[in-house]
């Protein structure tokens, strides 16, 4: 009997006329607005054209040119990767407020403002960074930190100071390690490949503080602020805010974990504004500090002390926006133990969006038992961590994260499970009427009797030995910002180090689960559902078992197993998003591998022509969803793309999970709708050239019997070539893989063969099975 997955629905989704007139929160993620921005319209090999003009016209010697030429191809196509990652916002709220506040910094300065422009960049990382051309990004995650508008405006005036002071390209010219090829970078994540393009020295960076002062003194922002702003940099990289977390909250009297009042949760916090900066690019916060309070005049601190110049509530709105975003980053990276964490902040600071969080906690507790019932740590034999005497080997995360972390990676497969079952009822009770918190709930209890031996019965008798306090919450510390916190917790942490801490014993006793379902089994509707999933449940074990029995192991079946994701589909449509096609040159005795990226872009161009013309050919339609197609790219288009590559994160990170919840699966399935289409199609080709190896040896000896030398030397200098046509097709609605074909060639990459190949492979697609 096949499991009914049910159909996702959306959460509410509130119009805005402006940042100052919105009064809501957007609670699906934030997609582009407006008019698209020119940089999105013209393709590399132009925008690279009009920049070496530009250098040609310095006279400034052909060497410096010669780099320069260099540095501007290489940026060009490095800054499109992020302009087309699907992770870049623009005319929504955070990029408007954005440009607010740029307005604000920039007001004296209306012809530098001109040269440059600000986007919102899809990123949990606490960072801004400047490039070459005049564009400016800041991530969600750095919105979502900031304690005040004025901590941003000064962030902004740093990011604008390096492009004034020409730092990305000074720096280029002295980092090695940017010149040396493509195929390191070509490897990371956007993430890292920003931190390895955008990365300054020391002196850049003191040097960018003191210019960016400069133009942020200009302003009415308070300058104290300015020095505040390196404190909660310094701790960024922890979540926007410190609250104590302890799971007794998820209790009640009848389900209760076992000993955890003895167990120290928190990891100590390590942020040190003196950190040894020898061997890093960056200078410590401390000389940062410095460098600023000796610039600081008295009386500027006097003077101006406005932490926002635009409004309060905007500010505050911004601010939670952006931790709203935050869950939709983390569900894409399937990061759910932070999704769980940040929706409890969130409900903390936001006690109002409690639905919201009870929502995004089934989510979170839901994505953590089905992967780990998926890794085959289902059993109830597996170490509990959190009530280990010897915790050396678990990594530790600092802060109150830590006890989140050690928490859910204590329980099992079956813990996980009720407690995902708890919640998911918890979330569906309240919202009765949203098909995903249904869906949420009816998963996660087939999963605990998909993969466990209990039944009903075993849920339904337990004895109330003992009944949870409520825990007490101190409120002494609540008004304080995220950095005052952490400070006083540092100091807190050391005056208790030399302390003993007494150890949680050892227990494997899961009889405590007995009672998760307790208060829920008196209610009706939770009864019937839980009985009736209980109940397919059991007939597909039955089922399964007589299959196993009756298994034929003939070549028949192996053969099917072996076409699984075979060809013939018969497909009459398909989403094709932006074809792929690289070629890379190995040189073997540099032992480094060459990218042409202009020949590249413009592979691409004739590729996606050639899938046109062939799916015509075969009759399939074609819906071409092509960032290269710069002269008919809108607005439109560019949020198709996101949602897209959204759920295709979310479903490559959730692939190895079976019966797992796509979230995106709710808007790209409106896309679906709209295109008449639910499969998609990822294709590309790749050609690998590869240099012989030179052969000393074989040169000498082959000068000795002189007539074989020019077969030697043809031999030497011809080159192995290797091209890959691989294709994947999805289905938009299950998120099953339908189509697996990868196809290694060696021949020239030459355009008519490819074109033949295309056609091959959208003809085995349309054929339908006998």
């Amino acid at each position: 009997m096949n499991f009914k997955i049910y159909q996702l629905l959306y959460i509410t989704i509130f119009a805005f006329v402006n940042i100052v007139n919105a009064q809501s929160v957007q609670y699906s993620p934030l997609r582009c607005a407006g008019e698209i921005p020119n940089d999105f319209l013209l393709l590399n090999f132009e925008k690279i054209d009009l920049e070496n003009q530009k250098i040609d016209n310095k006279n400034q010697g052909y060497s410096n040119s010669k780099i320069e030429k260099e540095f501007v191809n290489k940026s060009t196509f490095r800054v499109d990767d992020i302009l087309f990652s699907g992770k870049i916002l623009y005319g929504d709220v955070l990029t408007n407020y954005v440009n607010d506040v740029a307005n604000i910094v920039l007001e004296s300065d209306p012809n530098l403002r001109k040269k440059l422009r600000f986007y919102v960049l899809k990123s949990t990382s606490v960072n801004a960074f400047s490039t070459y051309q005049g564009i400016i990004f800041v991530t969600v995650g750095l919105l979502s930190q900031i304690e005040n508008e004025a901590q941003l405006a000064f962030i902004l005036s740093h990011e604008i100071a390096h492009y004034k002071l020409n730092h990305t390209l000074n720096s280029y010219k002295t980092n090695e390690q940017l010149k040396k090829g493509n195929g390191k970078y070509s490897n990371l994540s956007l993430e890292k490949r920003i931190e390895e393009t955008f990365n300054y020295s020391k002196e850049n960076e003191l040097e960018a503080d003191k210019e960016g002062y400069a133009i942020f003194s200009k302003t009415k922002y308070s300058k104290q602020a300015v020095i505040e702003s390196f404190d909660m940099l310094l701790y960024s990289y922890l979540a926007y805010d410190e609250i104590e977390w302890n799971p007794a909250h998820l209790q009640d009297s009848f389900y209760k974990f076992p000993s955890l009042s003895k167990y120290k949760k928190e990891g100590t916090i390590n942020a040190d504004e003196e950190e040894d900066d020898e061997h890093s690019t960056h200078p410590n916060i401390r000389k940062r500090k410095e460098n600023i309070e000796k610039i600081i005049k008295e009386k500027d601190l006097i003077k101006d002390t406005a932490l926002v110049l635009t409004n309060e509530k905007t500010f505050n709105f911004i601010q939670k926006q952006a931790r709203t975003e935050l869950f939709f980053i983390l569900t894409n990276q399937t990061d759910y133990k932070r999704l769980y964490y940040f929706s409890y902040l969130y409900s903390k600071n936001y006690q109002e969006d409690s639905a919201f969080c009870k929502h995004l906690y089934a989510l979170g507790v839901y994505g953590l038992a089905n992967k780990k019932t998926n890794n085959n740590e289902f059993s109830t034999k597996k170490k509990r961590y959190y009530l280990s005497d010897d915790e050396d080997d678990e990594e530790e995360y600092e802060g109150a994260f830590n006890s989140v972390n050690l928490f859910f990676d204590g329980l099992n497969g079956t813990e996980l499970s009720v407690l995902s079952s708890r919640m998911a009822w918890q979330n569906y009770s309240a919202n009765l009427n949203n098909s995903i918190a249904k869906e949420i709930f009816i998963k996660s209890v087939y999963t605990l009797f998909k993969k466990s031996n209990y039944t009903v019965s075993y849920f339904e008798t337990v004895e109330n030995d003992t009944i949870v306090k409520k825990n007490k919450v101190d409120k002494s510390n609540e008004k304080l910002t995220k950095s005052q916190k952490l400070k006083l917790k540092q100091q807190k942490q050391k005056e208790e180090a030399e302390e003993s801490d007494e150890k949680s014993t050892k227990s494997n006793n899961l009889s405590y689960i007995k009672g998760g379902f307790t208060f829920y089994l008196q209610n009706k509707t939770f009864k019937h559902l839980f009985d009736s999933i209980a109940k397919v449940v059991k007939e597909e074990k039955i089922k399964e078992d007589e299959d196993d029995e009756n298994e034929d192991n003939s070549y028949s079946i192996s053969s099917k197993d072996i076409t699984k994701y075979g060809h013939n589909l018969g497909l009459d449509s398909l989403i094709l998003l932006n074809p792929n096609y690289s070629t890379y040159k190995y040189k073997a005795v540099a032992d480094k591998i060459l990218v042409n990226h202009l020949l590249n872009e413009q592979n691409e161009i004739f590729l996606t022509e050639t899938y046109i013309e062939m799916a015509k050919e075969n009759g399939i339609e074609l819906s071409v969803i092509n960032m290269l197609d710069r002269q008919n790219l809108t607005t439109e288009k560019l949020n198709e793309y996101s949602i897209l590559t959204e759920w295709l994160t979310e479903r490559t990170n959730n692939f190895n999970n079976n019966n797992s919840i796509v979230y995106n699966k709710q808007f790209v399935s409106t896309l679906a709708k709209d295109k008449q289409c639910n499969k998609i199609m990822l294709s590309g080709v790749t050609y690998l050239i590869e240099g012989r190896t030179v052969d000393g040896t074989l040169i000498f000896l082959s000068a000795l019997a002189w007539p074989t030398l020019p077969l030697t030397l043809t031999y030497l200098l011809d080159k192995t070539r290797e091209v890959t046509i691989s294709t994947i097709i999805l289905d938009l609605e299950t998120g099953e893989l339908v189509y697996l074909d990868n196809k290694d060639m060696n021949f020239r990459a030459k355009k008519n063969i490819i074109r033949n190949q295309i056609f091959a492979l959208f003809h085995d697609i349309k054929t339908k099975r006998k």
